[in-house]
Formats: C-alpha cells, sequence, structure tokens
C-alpha cells in the first residue's frame, strides 16, 4: 500500500526475515530503526509527506528564531533529533516522542512571536 501504508502497528519484522539471523526465533521486529522509514511504511507516502512537511516547517521557524542566543538552542536539539531519526524509529519511546512534542509547542509559540523587522 505505497500511498497510505499499512497502518499504524502492523509492522512486522520475523527474523526469518532479517538478513543477519541472530534474533531469537520467537522475537518479532516492530521497528524499522528509522523513524522516516517507519513513517512510510505504517502511513505510506501521503504521512511521509506530512510529517517531513512538519519537521521542515518546524526547521524554518527555529532557523528564522536567531543565530544565536536561547532560540538557537531549540534549533540545535531539533537537528539532533532529526539526525537521530536516521538510525532509529520514536514511535514506541515516549520520552523521544515527548521531545518532539515539546519541540512542536515551542515553534508553535515562537511562530506566533511577531517578528522584529527592519
Amino acid at each position: 500500500h505505497p500511498f497510505l501504508g499499512i497502518g499504524l502497528g502492523h509492522l512486522h519484522i520475523r527474523p526469518s526475515e532479517l538478513r543477519w539471523k541472530g534474533s531469537r526465533p520467537d522475537m518479532d521486529w516492530t521497528e524499522a530503526h528509522s523513524i522516516f522509514f517507519q513513517m512510510g511504511v505504517e502511513r505510506g507516502l501521503v504521512g511521509l509527506a506530512a510529517f517531513v512537511w512538519l519537521l521542515i516547517a518546524m526547521g524554518k521557524i527555529f532557523w528564522r528564531a536567531g543565530p544565536s542566543g536561547w532560540p538557537s538552542g531549540f534549533f540545535w536539539g531539533y537537528l539532533g533529533l532529526v539526525l537521530a531519526g536516521f538510525t532509529e524509529s520514536w514511535t514506541h519511546d515516549s520520552e523521544v516522542m515527548m521531545s518532539l512534542y515539546f519541540l512542536l509547542g515551542c515553534a508553535s509559540v515562537l511562530a506566533s512571536k511577531p517578528r522584529s523587522g527592519g
């Protein structure tokens, strides 16, 4: 299902499907170990596009907030979260999801502040 995905929680990888055969035979992997791949498989191209759009919008907000001062910490935290997403899936990790939600809230506050222009 390339456009809408297989659905949330339906990703199951059996040890017999893995290249390295080092897992227990009764183990069932439910993570793809990449948030982008996980989103694409479970939510399809539509969900992946929406997720990437959200991340890009957050990055633009943090970048425009200022390269120095306290808003720059949000940008670097955001960048670390995105880079970690290439090798880790966040959907089953509540601490990382809370970090994403925190950054979303901070981006929302920064986006609603009037910009000082010259």
